[in-house]
Parts: structure tokens; C-alpha cells; sequence
């Protein structure tokens, strides 16, 4: 499922993973309405086969238009 429409980004819970051509990233912060936003942390996998991954710095101010086409996984 992709993220087309407002109601879509609002509904994302933490621990949501979605991917887009940047990346793979985490909901860390679910949606605020104080500023419209949510918080991601980039999923980092380890380097081996392993399905052991980290989650980087956070960003939390990422808004509807920064992720709006990205996969929901």
C-alpha cells in the first residue's frame, strides 16, 4: 500500500516501516497535529545476510509531502 492521501500519513503508527527511492525508514513518532508532522529514523541493515538491522537519527519533522508515493512494508 502506498501513501496517497493525508488520512494515510495520519493513520501511520510507530514501528510502520515504509520505503521510498531513498531508503527503508521507521515511525519513530507517530503524527502531531501541533505541526502536521511525524518522526522517522532510517532502518540501517547489517552488513552481513543476517536480518539484523539499527535505526539511525531521527528526524522528526518529516511532513505528508516528504513521504506522499512511499510503500507502506
Amino acid at each position: 500500500m502506498k501513501i496517497r492521501t493525508f488520512t494515510d500519513f495520519k493513520n501511520l503508527k510507530k514501528g510502520t516501516w515504509i520505503s521510498d527511492y531513498t531508503g527503508t525508514y521507521a515511525v519513530v513518532t507517530p503524527y502531531g497535529e501541533r505541526n502536521s508532522d511525524i518522526g522517522l529514523s532510517e532502518v540501517i541493515f547489517a552488513d552481513d545476510e543476517s536480518d539484523e538491522y539499527t535505526l539511525g537519527t531521527e528526524n522528526p519533522n518529516v511532513t505528508f509531502h516528504d513521504v506522499k508515493g512511499a510503500e507502506i512494508i
